[in-house]
Parts: structure tokens; C-alpha cells; sequence
């Protein structure tokens, strides 16, 4: 007859097979190996851009039995995938990776979209040489056309002038104009 064994971890082994009649054995041993665990490194493991960009990330699988396939939750079956969202916030994007014992292995990475500020600045009608202050609003640092930083922008002048400001927060930039 025919006898079968399974779920046997790595090490040696060993077989004794004995006749029913003759009470004959043929005793073997073997090993069973295991190659290393499939793990898996992702790069970067997080990772913030401003909403509208796009974060490119990476997994490096190690361990188990090459070759190795990928599946991400976006649909890329590349060892790498391209992250974009809509709305602003953080994002968990998990890959799985099957080796070609069809182990697997789940590792996630954090995506964080950071919103643009909105920018929002005043516009002035002022008599010829007298001075109007213009404001910029909804971000943390501004940065004004003619090189002035900050949120306020006293403007003096003769003829129209439209000012372009550009703020920054959370390391992302908005522009708004103005007109004078």
C-alpha cells in the first residue's frame, strides 16, 4: 500500500518501513529544508506629498522562493506602484507578495496627502501715492511678487498693479493675485 505524510517542519527525518510478513525494515532518513521567511520591506514604509502629487513606492521582498509576484491595492503587479488620491488625508496601500512556493507575505504602506492652502487676498483701490495694505490669508508663510515676505503688503503706487502671492504651509504651496 501507499502511505503519505504531510505538514513536516524542516530537519531531519526519519522513515521506517516494515514488512507485514517477514517483519523486514528498511529503515531512511532525509532532510527537509525551509528556505527563510518571506519578508518584506517597504520603501518608504511612509510618505507624504501635497495633494495633487503622486508618491512613488517600492517593496523589496527577501526570504522564501524567488521568483516573486506582486499585487498591490491600485492594481500594480510591479515590485513598485504609483500613489495618488483625490482627497486630502492618509492613506493606508497594501501589497501583497506570493513566492514561487505560494507563500505570502502583506505589508502596507502610509500615504499622506497633504491639502494646499487656499490662498485668499484682498484687493485695494487706492488714490494715486497713497498707501493700501493688501492681506493674504490661509496659509503660514507668503511670499509677494516684488520679493516682500509675509501676510501683509503695503502697496503705494501710481499706475495699476496686479501682485502675485504665493503661500506655503505644510510644505505645500497655493498662488492668489491681487490688483492694486
Amino acid at each position: 500500500s501507499t502511505a503519505s505524510v504531510s505538514n513536516l517542519g524542516a530537519g531531519i527525518h526519519t522513515l521506517v518501513v516494515q514488512d507485514a510478513l517477514t517483519f523486514c525494515s528498511i529503515t531512511k532518513t532525509f532532510v527537509v529544508t525551509e528556505p527563510p521567511a518571506l519578508t518584506l520591506t517597504p520603501v518608504p514604509a511612509t510618505a507624504t506629498v501635497c495633494l495633487g502629487g503622486s508618491i512613488n513606492v517600492a517593496v523589496i521582498a527577501a526570504g522564501g522562493i524567488p521568483a516573486y509576484s506582486y499585487s498591490w491595492q491600485n492594481g500594480s503587479t510591479f515590485s513598485t506602484a504609483v500613489i495618488t488620491e483625490t482627497l486630502a488625508g492618509v492613506y493606508a496601500h497594501t501589497v501583497q507578495v506570493t513566492d514561487d512556493n505560494a507563500c505570502k507575505a502583506t505589508t502596507t504602506i502610509s500615504a499622506g496627502f497633504v491639502p494646499n492652502p487656499t490662498i485668499t487676498v484682498n484687493s485695494a483701490s487706492l488714490c494715486p501715492l497713497q498707501p493700501g495694505l493688501l492681506t493674504a490669508s490661509g496659509a503660514s508663510t507668503y511670499l509677494w511678487s516684488n520679493g516682500f515676505a509675509g501676510a501683509q503688503y503695503t502697496a503705494a503706487l501710481s499706475t495699476n498693479t496686479v501682485y502675485t502671492v504665493i503661500g506655503a504651509a505644510l510644505g505645500c504651496t497655493a498662488t492668489a493675485f491681487s490688483s492694486v
